[in-house]
């Protein structure tokens, strides 16, 4: 098939993907654009998982489609998004109420989600209105807060849900808890933990939580004892999806995932046909969409492992390419452009207002771009996650690579490695602070005209060192700065 990458009906298709997963109207539309992915074979399990990711990288929609999987097997699974619990919980009052206040939406939402599968069975349930109407209204009478210093009645909202789980015939529930950067931060220990007291304890119930990277916060101290979840001691088995799509770590995986996930999005779009393997999915997006190979490897790189991002710069890509008539397909310059696009327009922008952030990212910039000729760079190890750093990771304009290094000179000493965002080099073509063209392009004799932005040399980064004393100082400025 032939496609006319200008024709309007190609312009709806790409208008009309959604980029977030919570957004598709129908499930089959959700499970028939996804691309299966490692994640689900770790979720596949009985044990209580933390599921971890920055956002766009596809915590929702493997949750979904992970929901969609077992309920066609027959197993009791719930889907809980804590955006809908509502803006009207609130962050007023202190930490623990609002906790409470989430939690005792969570149960209510749990109930609901519970006796609408029940009304669903075939053949219908025996005594639907008496007995699971009584377990379902226990549940929901176990969200109210007692006032003993107990909080909540744990014993009972477990009895309850066993209860439910034998009036219809099941033998455990599985219950999937998303969007939990919804919850205010200094409120999510506590409902961590009356999430563990109510549910953790009792072998009948499973439960995934999709947590968002660098923005949570799962324990706290608090009275004198740890409260919340711990990892490696409450939750064993934590999944990490961002280390599935780094493309250093497995170039070919992720370029050829990457390539499904914009066949996919596509065709659901244009009525093409999704059962047609891997390779022929890869095929067909190089020889419709792109001029060359590379310019695709390009996209997955300024993708930087997201897929939401992936999808974003297609759709840029894309407006940029209409704009022209130079060439049929997708180009080099279209990529960059649309990288460009998605760093000032999203990513920095979502920073310009912290002035601190501002002069540390100058200062990489000056020191690592600029100086060292790279992008990469190399921080002490257990400074990877300072404050400064997690903000940028949540911005998506720092990437903490899962990579160990050390340092020649420092023997013994453990570093971690930080890129900095693919736009952040791309952006700086054609002003007055564009560094050294070889610090962006890499010109090969076979491809003559394609500018690239390079792989470091790891080698190099060893000698690139972002010190403590450089993080407290912008640190500081952020406390000056109020």
């Amino acid at each position: 098939m032939t496609l006319d990458l200008r024709s309007q009906q190609f312009r709806s298709a790409v208008r009309d993907i959604q980029r977030r997963a919570e957004r598709q109207l129908l499930d089959e539309k959700l499970v028939g654009c996804f691309v299966p992915n490692r994640v689900l074979d770790e979720l596949d399990s009985t044990s209580n998982q933390l599921l971890f990711g920055r956002r766009g990288v596809g915590k929702t929609h493997t949750l979904k489609v992970f929901a969609s999987e077992r309920v066609l097997a027959g197993e009791l699974t719930v889907y809980l998004d804590c955006t809908s619990f509502g803006s009207g919980l609130g962050a007023n009052g202190s930490s623990k109420n609002v906790g409470i206040r989430f939690f005792r939406t969570l149960l209510r939402s749990l109930a609901d989600s519970l006796c609408e599968h029940a009304s669903r069975r075939e053949p219908p349930l025996d005594g639907f209105d008496d007995q699971i109407i009584t377990a379902l209204a226990n549940i929901e009478s176990a969200s109210e807060a007692k006032s003993d210093g107990a909080t909540f009645d744990y014993f009972g909202i477990q009895r309850y849900v066993n209860e439910f789980l034998d009036l219809i015939g099941a033998e455990r529930v599985t219950i999937l808890v998303d969007e939990w950067a919804q919850v205010p931060r200094n409120a999510q220990p506590f409902l961590a933990e009356f999430i563990k007291r109510a549910f953790f304890a009792n072998p009948r119930v499973t439960m995934k939580i999709g947590v968002v990277d660098f923005t949570h916060r799962l324990n706290v101290e608090y009275d004198g004892s740890c409260i919340g979840l711990e990892r490696a001691a409450d939750v064993f088995g934590d999944i990490q999806m961002d280390r599935y799509f780094v493309w250093d770590q497995d170039q070919q995986f992720v370029q050829r995932f990457f390539a499904e996930v914009i066949y996919n999005h596509l065709a659901v779009e244009l009525g093409l046909g999704l059962d047609i393997k891997t390779e022929g999915k890869y095929q067909f997006v190089l020889n419709s969409l792109f001029t060359q190979e590379r310019v695709l490897v390009e996209m997955c790189r300024a993708a930087e492992g997201n897929a939401r991002d992936l999808l974003v710069l297609f759709a840029k890509a894309h407006a940029r390419f209409c704009q022209q008539t130079t060439h049929q397909r997708i180009g080099l310059d279209d990529v960059h452009s649309a990288s460009t696009e998605l760093y000032r327009g999203d990513k920095y922008s979502n920073i310009s207002t912290e002035q601190h952030l501002e002069r540390f990212l100058e200062h990489l910039i000056d020191s690592v771009i600029k100086e060292k000729k790279s992008r990469t760079f190399m921080v002490p190890f257990h400074l990877r996650n300072h404050p400064l750093l997690q903000r940028l990771y949540s911005a998506r304009i720092l990437h903490l690579l899962d990579v160990e290094w050390a340092h020649p000179d420092r023997p013994g000493e453990r570093y971690s490695l930080v890129t900095m965002d693919y736009g952040t080099y791309v952006s700086f073509r054609g002003t007055r602070n564009e560094p050294d063209q070889q610090v962006f392009w890499e010109l090969r004799p076979s491809q003559p005209d394609v500018d690239l932005v390079p792989l470091d040399d790891r080698r190099s980064i060893r000698r690139i060192v972002v010190p403590e004393t450089a993080l407290e100082r912008f640190w500081a400025q952020r406390k000056r700065e109020g």
